[in-house]
């Protein structure tokens, strides 16, 4: 296939607040292709629901460094930048977003999303942002989210 495929992941995530667990922001002269998507923990033995979405911005956003491996060219550089526990410059539920895919689930096991076939990844182009997020509130929990992308582009 075209593009280098790339993962990232952030392990051992505490959070308790609603928000974003993720982002990807495609760099100058770069788009990508957000082809998984997974959020989990180990930590909790109750069951509990909750919401799993990704959304798509045409802004940017800040937040920490996630773990990032090229795993189609160990040799290449992504100018997609990946961050965690970030900041989208909006309010939650604004119309500046587009929610692309919204699911409730179970922590107990796991959200998974992968699209159906490679015409439904989801793209994000310039300089856009994509985040997985979990838009409600949930018990304090330990999450370890990973994505799986391919970047076309510088």
């Amino acid at each position: 296939m075209i593009g280098r495929m790339v993962m990232a992941s952030d392990t051992s995530d505490a959070n308790t607040g609603a928000g974003t667990e993720m982002l990807l922001t495609a760099g100058a002269g770069a788009v990508f292709i957000l082809e998984r998507a997974a959020i989990s923990q180990t930590a909790q033995s109750t069951s509990e629901q909750a919401e799993a979405s990704i959304r798509r911005f045409a802004i940017g956003s800040t937040g920490g460094d996630a773990v990032v491996e090229v795993t189609s060219d160990s040799t290449a550089t992504i100018s997609t930048v990946v961050t965690v526990e970030g900041t989208i410059a909006i309010t939650e539920g604004s119309s500046t977003e587009n929610v692309y895919y919204r699911q409730g689930w179970n922590v107990l096991s796991g959200f998974l999303w992968t699209p159906g076939s490679d015409d439904e990844g989801i793209l994000a182009d310039l300089a856009g942002t994509i985040d997985i997020a979990i838009p409600t509130t949930q018990t304090s929990l330990t999450w370890d989210v990973s994505v799986t992308f391919r970047e076309f582009g510088t």
